[in-house]
């Protein structure tokens, strides 16, 4: 949701407000997907039904499956802004995400939030998963454990959209004990 309100903007305008305004990219991308493997042939139907009922509690949805074991899910920007324009929360938090993420080089993500490589643990394409993992034990027990030695992506996804924001936040954060 993109706002501008006397000479103050909020949101990022190319990021749609609701699954309707990507229906026809995701068909698009679907069908470009299907010329390269006929797995990925779907309905336009099971497409536009799969956006129907997507919801901002997409970790706990199935999603649409593309093939076996490949699964896309909508996931939606918090706030209209992308997590990089977030304000950093800087007091001690614990990450409790665990959904790995894998973008389309083969980056290796270490939640499902993060959308460019700025986290990457490494890349599936030249390693195993476990082994990706082995080599960043330390690095996941710090960003699973409560302090604020994180990286500035990771605090700015615990923070807010604005600073009035991240100081409620932290404020939560610190009655969360």
């Amino acid at each position: 949701m993109y706002l501008k309100i006397l000479g103050l903007s909020t949101g990022d305008f190319s990021v749609p407000d609701n699954t309707n305004q990507i229906t026809k990219d995701l068909i698009n991308f679907i069908k470009g997907l299907s010329n390269f493997d006929n797995y990925f042939k779907l309905d336009e139907n099971k497409i536009k039904n799969f956006l129907i009922n997507t919801s901002n509690y997409y970790i706990q949805e199935v999603g649409l499956e593309l093939a076996p074991n490949i699964f896309i899910k909508i996931k939606p920007f918090i706030h209209g802004r992308r997590i990089s324009e977030f304000k950093p929360l800087i007091n001690s938090f614990s990450c409790e995400e665990r959904i790995l993420g894998i973008l389309a080089d083969g980056s290796l993500m270490p939640c499902c939030k993060t959308y460019n490589n700025d986290l990457s643990l490494g890349n599936v394409k030249n390693n195993s998963i476990k082994d990706i993992l082995s080599k960043n034990e330390k690095w996941l027990k710090n960003l699973r454990g409560k302090n604020n030695s994180k990286d500035e992506i990771c605090k700015k996804c615990y923070g807010e959209p604005s600073t009035r924001g991240t100081f409620f936040r932290a404020a939560i954060e610190q009655f969360r004990g």
